[in-house]
């Protein structure tokens, strides 16, 4: 049970409690399964030097003991706990000693497993094809047994590495599958990401939308900070191909703090984790630009900004200016920005025809309000070279001299 469901640090205690009962030293196939479930536990809150301990004893005696599935359990987490802390070699090698067991025993649901678990590694290091071969294998033979669990890993995997590759048919079809697979709701938000993705692009943002949303909803109340944040950073990619560059920098950077500070480092949701080679390679294909086009002064500030929301505020925050504008808005922005830049938020004429941007009819309200350069740059979270850019644009349009033509150019237009 603390294996497939959050809260793990309640197991810990009750298993250490356990092993040191009188008579629990015993070398037997319950002592070796409870050393194991501590190890799965301690490293999926990212406590990697416990895991090590209990690994300590746990590979030794499931060798001594000779029980092939119990030695397959210790090679499969000892790889993922290496994957998870970046020593793919590591994970490899256990995984391949794993396969070579579980092929001499005919287990084949577990050949699934391994063939499923080395294609996955092979594409989140950037080795797609062969990643896509392996895991093609493992989904052959795991659908075969009818193994759904494994089914979903496979088709996962496979729309992952397509999406690298550019192939949005096949994630398309194969997240679509892996949507029937499983029952679980929560199992779902994987397939709902990447559709979304798809739809991205594709420049259909409606629909992009409405998957992250049902993502989001499903993955509410599970426990699981990290699928969370990596719906918080989908929708930054959204809001950066819709001209939010700012909410989009803003929620991209609450996504990393929340990775850092939680203590819960693995997802029962996702099987794509944020510190993955392809993770930040398809992550930087969208945000290098968005950095470049903003400018290294304002994409800092908006980060920054976004770094001290909590995760619960990141997601509102993605509630109330992505999913909160209409549908023909979202189209009307994302067909004249390319996603990249503050310009296109540009309303159908401005106050009184003159073109404003968004933004600009904010400069030109707080303006009229009295407020300094620096102030508006504070609360909108911007540079002070950014606003006085912006006040620059904008008294053009409206042709006004100074202030108080700004002033009495925003009172006019009932902006204040």
């Amino acid at each position: 049970v603390w294996k497939s469901r959050l809260p793990a640090g309640e197991g810990r205690p009750w298993l250490e409690e356990v092993l040191a009962l009188s008579g629990a030293e015993a070398p037997t196939p319950a002592r070796a399964v409870s050393v194991l479930t501590a190890a799965h536990l301690a490293w999926g809150r990212g406590d990697y030097q416990a895991a090590d301990r209990y690994y300590a004893e746990a590979d030794p005696l499931a060798r001594r003991l000779g029980d092939p599935w119990i030695l397959f359990v210790t090679l499969v987490d000892q790889g993922q706990e290496s994957q998870q802390r970046g020593d793919y070699d590591a994970a490899r090698t256990f995984w391949q000693e794993g396969l070579i067991i579980t092929r001499a025993s005919g287990d084949q649901a577990s050949e699934a497993i391994l063939l499923s678990n080395l294609g996955r590694l092979d594409i989140f290091e950037g080795n797609y094809a062969s990643g896509r071969a392996r895991c093609e294998d493992g989904l052959r033979l795991a659908q075969q047994l009818r193994d759904h669990f494994v089914i979903w890993n496979g088709l996962n995997a496979i729309a992952l590495a397509a999406l690298a590759q550019g192939d949005l048919a096949t994630v398309r079809a194969r997240s679509y599958e892996s949507l029937n697979v499983l029952g679980h709701r929560v199992m779902q938000a994987g397939p709902l990401h990447m559709l979304a993705e798809v739809a991205i692009a594709e420049g259909d943002y409606a629909a992009a939308r409405r998957h992250l949303d049902q993502a989001l909803a499903f993955l509410a109340n599970t426990g699981d900070p990290v699928a969370t944040a990596q719906m918080v950073e989908a929708f930054a990619h959204l809001a950066s191909r819709v001209g939010l560059s700012d909410v989009a920098l803003r929620l991209a950077g609450a996504a990393e703090a929340a990775r850092e500070t939680r203590d819960v480092v693995t997802s029962r949701s996702l099987p794509l984790l944020p510190h993955f080679p392809i993770s930040r390679d398809l992550r930087e294909r969208w945000l290098l630009p968005l950095r470049l086009t903003v400018g290294e002064e304002d994409a800092a500030c908006w980060w920054a900004a976004g770094r001290v929301l909590s995760l619960d505020e990141a997601v509102a925050l993605a509630r109330s200016s992505v999913l909160a504008a209409p549908d023909s808005t979202t189209q009307l922005l994302a067909a004249g920005s390319g996603g990249l830049s503050e310009a296109p938020r540009q309303m159908d004429a401005g106050p009184g025809g003159a073109g404003l941007t968004s933004r600009e009819t904010e400069v030109l309200r707080l303006v009229a309000q009295g407020q300094s350069n620096k102030e508006i740059a504070a609360e909108l979270v911007l540079s002070v070279r950014t606003v006085e850019r912006h006040i620059t644009n904008l008294y053009g349009k409206i042709d006004a001299r100074g202030k108080a033509d700004a002033t009495a150019y925003a009172i006019h237009h009932g902006l204040v």
